[in-house]
């Protein structure tokens, strides 16, 4: 359910039952509702939220649409604990179809804030996203395709971000996904691309018949260019264009500029403070024995005192520039889906197929992690191996990762 429409549904709702209702009450209601929309504009998710919970309580009869848009502000606000809660206090059995696909939606960004990707798509899987505005369809098949990557479901995840491109009106944005496609397809093993790819001219089909195509290209540039050109005859109208292709290839454009303040979003207790320690005065250390002039401002925060979306928003407002951090793939994931990255932001650990503005990931996936195993493997001539993993969904994932590479690369 889109935002804009809410509100203005809100207030039609509230024009109508003028008659029932104090003048200045009414008045007060509508000024409070437009003035939660506007922090919403702004980015302040927590104000919004903190009002949308206020005229929730106060305007039983609309109890409802504002519960929902008070979940979603505190979920853009990082608050997932309060966004869960007001999920709850709404009764199921009074919603709308469209207000229950919302209310999915919203329980299924909540699971991804925390990291459980089975949880999301089981919410989901539960919503037909015909039933949601526009706007939110794009957050469906952009939670969709982020809880199928963190299962390891790389297929799964281009599927849903093919159906998420004809959505994105931005030029820029669909360019964007379209390059993570590509990235998620070719994670998969040739073998996989091959006997699992559509025929022609289905879209996902043709995307994975570029990624094998894309594969070769460091080989016979005669042959590649033939076999892009045949593509090109059997895919006719596929979103990947010539011009598309083009960017592809030359890749991403740097526009980074040198940052006059930079701040640290890391933990000073917890599982990860020891990490954190280790960081922090590795970095400190070089930055006081750096001789070069660029010399800029540093500040620390603390994502364990205040969650990552506050602590990112006060950073900027205090002039940070750039922002490294978080450490933690939890608090990465809550940034992400909580806010847009108006600054640069270096997260210091990896989650896989995520692609958003401003976001530069820093960390050994696991998916790098065997492939350096494999290539020292090779480099030694082992052609056997033993695989111990826990008996956790990250455990199955990785030894299936594995196995599949081994495969792929003949061992």
């Amino acid at each position: 359910m889109n935002r804009h429409y809410v509100i203005l549904h809100l207030f039609c709702l509230l024009l109508l039952t003028a008659c029932a209702t104090d003048p200045a009450q009414r008045h007060l209601y509508l000024n409070d509702a437009i003035k939660a929309d506007s922090f919403v504009q702004k980015g302040d998710h927590k104000k919004a939220a903190n009002l949308y919970q206020t005229l929730a309580e106060s305007k039983p009869a609309h109890r409802i649409p504002f519960s929902l848009l008070a979940a979603e502000a505190f979920i853009q606000s990082g608050d997932s604990l309060s966004a869960q809660s007001h999920a709850d206090s709404i009764n199921s059995n009074l919603l709308s179809i469209e207000q229950q696909a919302k209310l999915n939606l919203l329980y299924a960004q909540i699971s991804l804030s925390r990291g459980d990707a089975e949880q999301a798509l089981d919410k989901l899987n539960q919503t037909n996203d015909y039933n949601l505005k526009s706007a939110d369809q794009i957050v469906f098949y952009q939670s969709l395709a982020f809880a199928h990557s963190l299962t390891g479901s790389q297929l799964q995840s281009a599927q849903a971000r093919i159906q998420l491109d004809p959505l994105l009106k931005d030029p820029e944005v669909s360019n964007d996904n379209k390059h993570v496609i590509l990235n998620t397809l070719s994670l998969l093993p040739s073998q996989t691309l091959i006997l699992e790819q559509p025929s022609a001219p289905d879209v996902l089909g043709g995307w994975m018949a570029l990624t094998i195509i894309l594969k070769s290209k460091n080989t016979d540039q005669e042959q590649f260019q033939s076999k892009l050109h045949e593509w090109h005859l059997a895919f006719p109208q596929h979103p990947a264009d010539t011009k598309f292709l083009q960017s592809y290839s030359e890749g991403p454009q740097n526009n980074f500029k040198l940052p006059s303040t930079i701040a640290f979003l890391l933990p000073g207790s917890g599982r990860y403070a020891q990490a954190a320690e280790v960081i922090k005065k590795g970095f400190l250390e070089a930055y006081n024995h750096d001789q070069s002039s660029f010399k800029p401002s540093i500040r620390f925060y603390d994502t364990s005192i205040d969650n990552p979306v506050n602590l990112y928003h006060q950073a900027i407002s205090e002039g940070a520039e750039l922002i490294i951090g978080p450490l933690d793939k939890e608090n990465i994931q809550t940034l992400i889906f909580s806010t847009e990255l108006t600054v640069p932001v270096l997260a210091l650990n990896h989650i896989e197929n995520i692609a958003k503005d401003n976001l530069f990931q820093f960390g050994l996936s696991p998916i790098d992690e065997i492939n350096q195993l494999i290539s020292n493997a090779t480099e030694n001539n082992h052609a056997k191996a033993l695989i111990l993993t826990p008996e956790s969904n990250q455990g199955h994932r990785i030894a299936n990762y594995l196995t599949e590479y081994l495969q792929e690369s003949g061992s």
